[in-house]
């Protein structure tokens, strides 16, 4: 809703979810406004560097990805600078995600940022209690294409030869168990029953604890690793905080194109279901609430096609030949 007070234009969502809801609420705020019960503070005193602030502490409190928040907050403060909430507008956000593709980020990174950026602003309105239209409203979200990346057969040998160190335990550690990132950070030698043979650990997106088999090749590099630490992955007897530089710098070194390593998990992933692995037992396995999540996570190389088509037999008994070539033989 639109109005006006001490001469500035205010705008304001109702909330509503009809016309006549939206009237009511509408005529409501008049009517305080008339009997001067409704304080307006004003939106030019509140800083977008405020909200960054106060949105990155409840990120801290409230969210598991509170580190990749910080640092996007970082980049919108360098960007907008000392900038007011009111003076923020769809074009100026629209520029920022031009800049950040010029930086070479990708569309869907793009719309992670849009996602912060509209919650943000969602959250302003309730924070501070100003009329402020979120400027993220009318954006449209980018088409993402979905990654399809997996390690080859040489691509993974190759990999694993080239690693040394905690990378290649953690490379080991998230093959076999299919963990994210996070999970394999946190994993400690308690998490591991070598008698009965399996790997216990909290999977953070689903808030659930599940235990999968230990398989017999990480079984036998798991035991012949040094357990100086509690955690299984440790540079100098300290948990790691991020390996992803390393695991870069690896990458690139074998010259390996385009492999992050959250497509560690999709190669998993990929090696189950060539196993002949179920995506129901595979969905479990990689913790996703929807199947079709687990679908995106399993990809189909040609040579598998060619190799499963092998297989393909039908319970014919006759002889079949073309007709030319018997005709041939009768001649």
């Amino acid at each position: 809703m639109s109005y006006s007070f001490a001469e500035k234009p205010y705008r304001e969502s109702t909330g509503a979810t009809n016309k006549k809801m939206a009237d009511k609420i509408y005529r409501k705020r008049l009517d305080e406004l008339t009997r001067g019960k409704h304080n307006i503070k004003n939106p030019e005193n509140i800083k977008l560097f405020q909200l960054t602030e106060k949105y990155e502490h409840h990120s801290r409190k409230k969210k598991e990805s509170h580190r990749t928040d910080t640092y996007r907050l970082q980049i919108i403060r360098n960007h907008f600078d000392d900038v007011s909430l009111m003076l923020i507008t769809m074009d100026e956000i629209e520029e920022f995600y031009d800049f950040l593709l010029e930086e070479g980020r990708s569309k869907s990174t793009i719309n992670r940022y849009n996602a912060l950026l509209k919650n943000m602003f969602n959250l302003s309105q309730r924070w501070f209690d100003v009329p402020v239209e979120n400027p993220t409203k009318y954006i449209t979200k980018y088409t993402e294409v979905k990654r399809t990346r997996y390690l080859s057969r040489p691509e993974l040998n190759l990999l694993l030869s080239e690693a040394v160190g905690h990378i290649k335990d953690l490379i080991m550690l998230a093959l076999h168990t299919a963990g994210r990132l996070k999970e394999l950070l946190n994993m400690k030698w308690s998490n591991v029953d070598f008698e009965l043979k399996t790997i216990t650990f909290f999977q953070y997106k689903t808030k659930q604890t599940i235990t999968i088999p230990l398989l017999p090749a990480l079984e036998v590099y798991l035991k012949q690793m040094n357990k100086e630490c509690d955690y299984i992955i440790h540079f100098e007897r300290k948990p790691i905080l991020s390996p992803k530089k390393a695991f870069y710098n690896l990458v690139k070194k074998c010259g390996i194109d385009n492999f992050l390593f959250h497509d560690l998990r999709h190669t998993s992933a990929t090696y189950l279901s060539q196993s002949g692995v179920s995506n129901k037992v595979i969905q479990i396995i990689l913790g996703h609430i929807r199947s079709s999540t687990t679908d995106g996570y399993i990809h189909i190389s040609q040579e598998y096609v060619v190799q499963e088509m092998q297989k393909l037999t039908y319970p014919i008994d006759v002889i079949l030949q073309p007709d030319s070539l018997q005709d041939e033989e009768l001649h």
